[in-house]
C-alpha cells in the first residue's frame, strides 16, 4: 500500500498510542464504544499482527500472528481534566478475559471511566489493574469528539515585524 492509498483510509479516532513506562503508572480511560447488552463489544475490531524479521516491521492482516486491537479511548488527568484521544493496543485475549467482563457492568462500554494501573510494563509479565472511577459523569469526565487525522494544509505563517534595534546598555565596571 502506498501513501496515496493510505490517505484514503479512515483510521478513525486519531490520537496517540499510550504507554505505561514503569510499575505504578496510572491512566484514567473512557473506552469509546457504544455497544452494550447482548451486543457488548460488537463494535470493536481485531486484526492479526506479527513481527516480520526480514522486513523489520510489523505486518498486519495475514494468516500469521496474534489477534490485536487498538482500543479507542479518551485519557484524562486525575479528576477528569485535560481529555485527549488515545489508542491502547491490547491482545484479543486481554479484551476477552479482562475488559469484556468489566464492561458488562455498564449499559454501554462508553458509560464507564477506568483507573488503569500497570505492573511490570514492557515485559512479558505485564499486568494491569482496572478499577471503575466512582461518580465519573460526563461533566467531570467529558466525552470529547473523536478526531480524524487531519490532512496537512499549507498555511501562510505571518512573520512578525523585526523589533527596532536598541542601543546596548553601557557596561558597568565591577567596582560600581
Amino acid at each position: 500500500m502506498n501513501l496515496l492509498d493510505y490517505e484514503k483510509i479512515d483510521v478513525g479516532g486519531g490520537g496517540d498510542y499510550i504507554k505505561f513506562e514503569k510499575t505504578g503508572d496510572t491512566k484514567y480511560l473512557r473506552f469509546m464504544y457504544e455497544s452494550g447488552g447482548e451486543q457488548m463489544g460488537a463494535d470493536i475490531t481485531f486484526r492479526r499482527k506479527y513481527w516480520d524479521d526480514e522486513q523489520k516491521k510489523y505486518v498486519y492482516d495475514t494468516d500469521k500472528g496474534s489477534w490485536m486491537c487498538a482500543l479507542k479511548a479518551i485519557e484524562y488527568d486525575e479528576g477528569g481534566a485535560n481529555p485527549r484521544n488515545v489508542l491502547w493496543e491490547r491482545s484479543a485475549y486481554f479484551c476477552k478475559t479482562v475488559l469484556l467482563p468489566m464492561w458488562r457492568n455498564y449499559p454501554r462500554i462508553i458509560d464507564g471511566v477506568w483507573k488503569v494501573t500497570a505492573s511490570n510494563p514492557k515485559t512479558m509479565d505485564a499486568t494491569y489493574s482496572l478499577f471503575p472511577v466512582m461518580n465519573a459523569d460526563t461533566v467531570s469526565y467529558p466525552i470529547i469528539e473523536q478526531t480524524a487525522p487531519q490532512k496537512e494544509q499549507p498555511q501562510e505563517v505571518a512573520t512578525p515585524a523585526p523589533a527596532p534595534a536598541q542601543a546596548p546598555a553601557p557596561k558597568k565596571k565591577y567596582w560600581e
